[in-house]
């Protein structure tokens, strides 16, 4: 059986009611995203994560309709880009900083860990 995206018409007030919901748990939609959406961590969200998210947040609208807005490639997966282009471009300037100054997002980490506890803090 085809996934019920597959034949639904984007709908942008749907995705913003769903946004909305989000936003309004999380706070921000990066949060969102590494709390709620991507729960697998591939860095993508399938269907199966964006319905079981918006049951958690418990969006009542069309969800196939606001899966389109996002991915309007029909790939089947939503990437950070789709999802929310100005967290993208924070994680992708943050990977820039951090290769540039440590090497790798990796060895960042391990600097700032200072004291070994598998955590950063302020």
């Amino acid at each position: 059986r085809a996934p019920e995206w597959l034949f639904a018409e984007p709908d942008p007030v749907a995705w913003d009611e769903f946004k909305g919901l989000l936003v309004a748990q999380y706070k921000h939609p990066l949060r969102a995203w590494r709390m709620c959406l991507d729960t697998d961590n591939s860095n993508r969200i399938s269907w199966s994560e964006f319905l079981a998210a918006s049951k958690k947040v418990r969006f009542d609208g069309n969800t196939g309709a606001a899966w389109r807005v996002l991915d309007g490639d029909a790939s089947g997966v939503i990437t950070m880009r789709e999802y929310d282009p100005p967290s993208a471009e924070l994680l992708e300037s943050f990977k820039d900083w951090a290769d540039t100054n440590f090497g790798s997002v990796k060895l960042c980490f391990n600097t700032l860990d200072g004291d070994h506890s598998g955590s950063v803090t302020f």
